[in-house]
């Protein structure tokens, strides 16, 4: 797939079918994460893919899902769930306030390669932050900034150009398909040009 295609094709999922992510693609994430560009190259991220049913479950149970179509895009553990969780920690943002922008450039770096692999991701940030650090066994040095649901996709979503006047809040079609509403260029950049 060529890079425009990925990036056009890459959206937020979050219905999954129930089929095994294979441990090859899962290593394949964590590569393209490992290689994302970070402040100063300290590399403090770090990274959990967690496949084993009983923890999965317990972040699964503490996260949630898309708040504007709740409940049509609420996954169901057993039914709609994801396979694989990928949880990004590092250190405390006392420690490093710099750490944000490298969990953005780790996060969508395994966004574009899951889509590129056939599989879909949804970067949850409305998760049980404590329940999850408890599971890793995590000292107090570090913190969870993210998890990353990951598996095969059981939906498509669409994206549609808009205007910067335009409402910008996803929504399900008349086909009950996500659509996310997205600036077109001309409405999100200036030009400053001889």
């Amino acid at each position: 797939m060529e890079f425009h295609d990925i990036l056009q094709k890459r959206r937020t999922v979050r219905l999954y079918q129930q089929k095994k992510v294979e441990k090859e693609k899962i290593i394949s994430l964590l590569n393209a994460a490992r290689l994302s560009s970070c402040a100063m190259n300290k590399q403090g991220l770090r990274y959990a893919a967690v496949t084993e049913k009983n923890m999965l479950k317990k972040i699964f149970n503490g996260t949630l899902w898309a708040a504007l179509v709740k409940p049509y895009r609420t996954p169901v553990w057993g039914e709609s769930a994801p396979d694989c969780f990928i949880v990004v920690h590092g250190p405390a943002e006392k420690n490093a306030s710099y750490v944000k922008f490298d969990v953005g450039a780790a996060v969508m770096s395994m966004e574009l390669q899951a889509c590129d692999l056939g599989l879909g991701c949804c970067w949850l940030g409305s998760f049980d932050h404590e329940e999850v650090k408890n599971l890793l066994k995590l000292d107090e040095n570090r913190q969870v900034y993210a998890v990353v649901a990951v598996g095969y996709p059981a939906e498509e979503p669409q994206y549609k150009d808009i205007k910067l006047n335009e409402d910008q809040s996803y929504y399900l079609d008349d086909n009950k398909r996500l659509t996310v509403p997205k600036y077109t260029v001309d409405a999100v950049a200036e030009f400053y040009e001889e």
